[in-house]
């Protein structure tokens, strides 16, 4: 995704389409197997899955997920 296309997305108002656009660009998580389950579980609005998905990942970084969840906020916050 080029930067003009990014720019209109965002200004589109529509979080979940620039989300769902950025994800399916990227060929890295486009050729992904578990990225791809985890794009189509959001797409069908599978938030238990989701939230299995997440889970099992912590667990197997050896992290809870609240911990998981600050490490994410502190790369918002800087």
């Amino acid at each position: 995704m080029n930067p003009v296309e990014l720019i209109r997305l965002i200004k589109s108002g529509n979080p979940q389409q620039v989300l769902s656009q950025m994800m399916n660009s990227n060929p890295q998580i486009s050729n992904n197997p578990m990225a791809k389950n985890a794009i189509q579980m959001y797409q069908n609005g599978d938030t238990q899955g989701l939230k299995m998905l997440a889970e099992n990942l912590c667990r197997e970084q050896g992290i809870t997920t609240d911990e998981a969840k600050q490490r994410v906020l502190s790369i918002f916050n800087r």
